[in-house]
């Protein structure tokens, strides 16, 4: 009975004295996207035509999982940290593809670089600084919407003819508005009047 105890006891101490495995602290692990980020560099593409002072464009590369562009003689950004973009409109092509780019997502105006937004106001332009990059000037909307392009045409037209100079316009054809140049479109019709047969291309404002 007592060397059953004594070789409990030593089993026992025996126990004691190994030590408990230590865990190793899990693996940190990095995204993908983290990683492209990270590493993106912000490169220019120098201008066939710098000789005559064209400056450098921003270079892209393709996506990934699409061949590579040809080799081409980029340029490092050397305006000193990554540029700033200010993304006004939720659009993810533009966001990934001005990141990958080397661009620096930011919220605020006053550092950007670029601006992506909608049509905006003059309040905002006061904010941003001295030669920064837009993709939309203040009432450029006049002429991007079909029918704000038309009446601005149409009042050049105007101004012309008075001058003896219509047909400096004539390669516009004649576009009517809807509902309020509808009137007009009918009498047109009726009298045959309308180019190519009457045939028309009836299109959406802002599309």
């Amino acid at each position: 009975m007592e060397e059953e105890a004594e070789e409990a006891e030593d089993d026992r101490s025996e126990a004691e004295e190994t030590p408990a495995p230590v865990e190793s602290p899990p693996a940190a692990t990095v995204s993908a996207a983290a990683v492209s980020e990270a590493v993106a560099q912000c490169l220019l593409l120098p201008s066939p035509f710098a000789a005559a002072g064209r400056p450098p464009t921003l270079y892209f590369e393709r996506p990934v999982g699409q061949p590579p562009r040809p080799s081409l003689p980029t340029v490092p950004y050397r305006g000193g940290p990554p540029p700033n973009v200010k993304l006004e409109l939720n659009a993810n092509s533009v966001r990934n593809a001005l990141k990958s780019a080397g661009f620096k997502v930011v919220k605020g105006v006053s550092s950007v670089r670029l601006l992506w937004a909608r049509h905006t106001g003059s309040n905002l332009w006061t904010t941003l600084p001295r030669g920064a990059i837009v993709n939309h000037f203040p009432g450029s909307w006049v002429l991007g919407r079909k029918d704000g392009l038309a009446k601005s045409l149409h009042a050049q037209q105007r101004r012309l003819g008075a001058l003896g100079m219509a047909e400096a316009y004539s390669f516009v054809p004649r576009t009517y508005i809807l509902p309020q140049d509808r009137p007009s479109l009918e009498r047109a019709a009726e009298r045959g009047a309308l180019r190519g047969g009457g045939v028309l291309i009836v299109k959406p404002q802002n599309i």
